[in-house]
């Protein structure tokens, strides 16, 4: 699992591209009329029809006020239908007209980007069986590539994500493999692979 800051300009063709309906001016033409009907709901919509050759989902959020409690839970609940398992694209989100300086702002995106990093766990990355395809998930960070508040955001966000799946890792050894110092091994390896963490 990835995170990866892109840019606005980049191409969005093989994505599952999620939008804000706050920043919808940004994008191609060829999608504002679809974008303006998707927006005259109140809960997320997706398609993948109409789409141009644009992207190959798009999904849009219909509240950017992120800070709000009500507002997250909403969107977290949303990450579940919006990015059904397995996924088989790139999920490109856009940061477009968040104030990541804001700390409460930074930590619910940073908690709604953890969700749709997990959207990626699949069986097959326990690495039980070596036949089985990996999935490489990635999260594209729609904003300007020299944003260092949004790096540090993915960094996090993606430490994070894979601390979850180390965890799960640790829940499933057999208890023998699974001794305190086991545990304490494993975290420190992770902690010294994330330094991020330590921000």
């Amino acid at each position: 699992m990835k995170c990866i800051l892109v840019s606005p300009d980049a191409a969005f063709n093989n994505t599952h591209l999620i939008l804000w309906d706050t920043s919808l001016s940004r994008w191609p033409n060829a999608l504002q009329s679809l974008l303006e009907e998707m927006s005259a709901h109140d809960e997320p919509q997706t398609t993948t029809f109409g789409l141009q050759g644009i992207c190959e989902r798009l999904s849009l959020l219909p509240s950017a006020e992120i800070a709000q409690p009500a507002v997250l839970r909403q969107l977290l609940s949303a990450a579940e239908t919006l990015v059904p398992s397995p996924v088989l694209q790139p999920v490109a989100l856009d940061l477009a007209g968040f104030n990541l300086a804001d700390e409460t702002t930074f930590v619910r995106l940073r908690t709604l980007l953890i969700a749709f990093l997990n959207r990626f766990y699949q069986l097959p990355q326990l690495g039980y069986r070596e036949d089985e395809l990996q999935s490489n998930g990635e999260l594209w960070l729609i904003t300007e590539p020299n944003n260092a508040l949004a790096r540090r955001l993915a960094s996090q966000a993606e430490a994070i994500a894979q601390g979850m799946l180390l965890s799960r890792q640790l829940a499933d050894l057999p208890a023998l493999d699974c001794r305190p110092q086991d545990v304490a091994l494993q975290a420190e390896t992770w902690a010294h692979q994330h330094p991020q963490t330590q921000w």
